[in-house]
């Protein structure tokens, strides 16, 4: 984080300092902080922009979500993702998974892409269905219950944005 506010948004030292210390935890980004996906994004942006270059020169659609990276097209050849990893290497960043779809519909951020529109994963609809079964099994106690619901919550949230990128 300090590296963003101290070359992107070029802040002085001591006020880079002073963001980093509020935007972090510990050195790192808190999982479920409201700032963490946009801060993720933007302390990576040059590289966001390097691959876009990239993309664009042969015709592909570039996604990026938080620090989960797509491209899509109907010709993304291996030997041209070869400038899209240097373009990773070259920011000091390393990538830890590879997919490829070809003859089923894509997930890109866990999303699958159809033609009809956007579906939720089945793994996201069975864990619903779980988790209402679990939360209809009367919890053990009054904190598993706030965890099912705000559980059940977070996938109706999920479920929602999908059918809303739909309409």
């Amino acid at each position: 984080m300090y590296r963003f506010f101290r070359t992107v948004m070029r802040c002085p030292t001591d006020v880079a300092e002073v963001l980093t210390q509020l935007a972090t935890y510990k050195g790192h980004l808190p999982t479920g902080s409201p700032l963490s996906p946009i801060m993720a994004y933007y302390a990576y942006y040059d590289v966001w922009e390097r691959i876009a270059a990239v993309a664009v020169r042969h015709g592909w659609t570039l996604t990026v979500y938080v620090d989960d990276v797509t491209i899509s097209g109907t010709h993304v050849r291996a030997k041209h993702l070869w400038e899209v990893k240097a373009a990773i290497h070259a920011c000091g960043l390393r990538y830890h998974k590879e997919k490829s779809y070809f003859d089923r519909p894509p997930e890109v951020t866990g999303v699958i892409i159809t033609a009809e529109g956007l579906q939720a994963p089945n793994r996201q609809l069975l864990r619903m269905r779980q988790t209402r079964r679990r939360m209809a099994m009367q919890p053990k106690n009054a904190q598993q219950g706030k965890a099912l619901v705000g559980t059940l919550q977070g996938l109706r949230g999920q479920m929602k944005q999908i059918r809303s990128a739909n309409n």
